[in-house]
């Protein structure tokens, strides 16, 4: 039993041989304040938990802004040759982000340039863009041919590819005598298309856009050499 003053008194409980009891310090606890540090880790996580929601947010709007930026553009499905006229079935319409300053043909504008001749070689996966298509015009131009020759290794110089200006001419004589007269014509034209002969000897064959009066000249040329011109000029070899 306890002593009877220790529970009128409020002071701690007894045996009844005097010795103190021991008592639950759960209240106590219960009433200790949190230290300091608990809070502070609770309030970081909760600017974290803020900061994530922000990045988040912004995140899901740059995506939603690039979606925007995708259109529906024309798409080459295979080559295409300089002058020939664009088919249906030589365009699809794919949906892509390009940037603002990036021209593109859009892909309601299909039936508009389906029919039109191409201003220069295409590639297949190419996007069509304003200006490589014409109204069907006739091609070659009036007074104008294309003609294909073609060139052993060493008589065009490696670099040699569409829209340059070039000279084309007699390379040297093959095993006969120089014959008396004025030296062969020079034929002067653009280079159209650049292919490899499908065969080892490495050969090139290089179409040309010349005047139709030149096509004979180098049709009797027996070793065709091929100069590059200045593309400003007006001088021919």
């Amino acid at each position: 039993m306890t002593s009877p003053s220790a529970r009128l008194t409020g002071g701690p409980a007894t045996s009844r041989s005097g010795r103190p009891l021991a008592t639950s310090r759960g209240s106590n606890a219960a009433s200790r304040p949190n230290p300091p540090g608990s809070r502070r880790r609770r309030t970081g996580l909760v600017w974290a938990g803020l900061a994530l929601a922000v990045l988040s947010a912004l995140a899901f709007v740059l995506f939603a802004r690039q979606l925007d930026d995708r259109r529906d553009v024309l798409v080459l499905t295979r080559d295409v040759p300089r002058g020939e006229a664009l088919q249906s079935g030589d365009l699809r319409v794919a949906r892509v982000g390009v940037g603002s300053d990036v021209s593109v043909v859009l892909g309601s504008e299909r039936s508009s340039v389906t029919g039109q001749a191409t201003t220069r070689n295409l590639v297949s996966g190419q996007l069509l863009q304003p200006g490589d298509t014409e109204a069907a015009a006739q091609y070659p131009p009036a007074g104008k041919a294309e003609i294909a020759i073609v060139l052993k290794p060493g008589a065009a110089p490696p670099a040699v590819r569409e829209g340059q200006r070039a000279a084309v001419l007699e390379g040297p004589a093959v095993s006969t005598p120089a014959s008396p007269g004025p030296p062969p014509a020079v034929v002067v034209g653009e280079v159209v298309r650049v292919d490899a002969v499908p065969d080892s000897s490495g050969s090139t064959i290089v179409t040309l856009l010349v005047d139709t009066a030149a096509t004979r000249t180098l049709a009797v040329l027996r070793e065709p050499h091929l100069a590059v011109l200045s593309p400003s000029g007006g001088e021919a070899p």
